[in-house]
C-alpha cells in the first residue's frame, strides 16, 4: 500500500470501509507530517487541537452509518481568509490577530457537510 499521504479520496474510503486504517489514524499521520515539515515549511499558522476528537467522531460515524458522505473522514486544510469556528482566523492580518470566529464560512460548512 502507498503512504496514506499519497492516497486518493476514494483509496481512503476503501481503506475504512476494508479496515486497513481509521481517521483516527489518518489525522495522526497528517499530524506528524505538520510537525516534521511545518518548522521549514511555515504552511499552516494553526492546527486544529480538537483533530483527533473529530476523527474519532467519524470513526464512528463511519462504523455507524458507513460513508454517506463524499469528503467524510478526508482531513482538509483552508485557508486562512476562510472563518472556522474555534480555529484563529486572521486572513494574515495584524488587525484579527487572534480572532475566533463564532461561525463557520460557506466554504467550510460544505466542506464539512
Amino acid at each position: 500500500m502507498r503512504k496514506l499521504h499519497e492516497l486518493t479520496i476514494e483509496e481512503v474510503h476503501e481503506g475504512y470501509a476494508k479496515r486497513e486504517f481509521t481517521c483516527v489514524d489518518l489525522v495522526k499521520h497528517f499530524l506528524n507530517r505538520i510537525e516534521k515539515y511545518n518548522p521549514k515549511l511555515n504552511v499552516y499558522l494553526s492546527v486544529n487541537e480538537n483533530a483527533l476528537e473529530d476523527a474519532a467522531r467519524v470513526d464512528e460515524e463511519i462504523r455507524e452509518k458507513g460513508i454517506h458522505r463524499p469528503l467524510l473522514g478526508i482531513p482538509f486544510a483552508v485557508k486562512d481568509n476562510f472563518l472556522t469556528v474555534g480555529i484563529t482566523t486572521t486572513a494574515s492580518s495584524n488587525i484579527l490577530k487572534g480572532y475566533l470566529p463564532q461561525y463557520e464560512s460557506t466554504t467550510t460548512q460544505r466542506i464539512l457537510s
